[in-house]
């Protein structure tokens, strides 16, 4: 014994603790980061919703105004309102538009599912970061006792 080995323990215990709350440090960062990152998702999920209820609100509004300049027309010319071509026209206006609407309204939820599964990923990846760190911590701990019981029984 060279009498250096409380010395070299210390350094080990001290490196230890620094290493251990260094892992815990980044797990806790990482995991607000994530929470963080599903805060915005969720609030971007939402601002779709929002679009997506405008933009068929605006559409029906367009459709709305449309078939009222159509009649308008219609009367203006003397021609009646349930004539077989007028009723062929509103159909494909109204077809038309909801056609539309129902693409955009496709096109809005498959941005506010994506926004939603990347929210519960960052959710899971928040959870999983903080235990990564403490499961981190523990590993360097038990590391730094091996390391310290075999230099210790075995001189090295």
């Amino acid at each position: 014994m060279s009498g250096l080995e409380p010395l070299v323990i210390g350094a080990m215990v001290g490196g230890t603790a620094l290493s251990a709350t260094g892992r815990i440090m980044q797990g806790r960062e990482q995991a607000r980061a994530a929470e963080f990152e599903r805060q915005q998702l969720d609030v971007q999920a939402q601002q779709y919703k929002t679009a997506a209820d405008q933009m068929e609100a605006r559409r029906r509004e367009e459709l709305t105004a449309s078939l009222e300049t159509i009649g308008a027309i219609r009367a203006g010319r003397g021609v009646g309102a349930g004539s077989p071509t007028a009723l062929a026209v509103i159909d494909d206006a109204v077809s038309d538009t909801q056609r539309d609407i129902l693409a955009e309204r496709t096109n809005m939820r498959t941005r506010i599912d994506l926004t939603q599964r990347a929210s519960e990923m960052a959710r899971r990846k928040a959870r999983t970061s903080l235990i990564a760190g403490y499961v981190g911590a523990g590993e360097q701990v038990f590391n730094t006792v091996a390391r310290a019981g075999s230099t210790g029984k075995y001189g090295t």
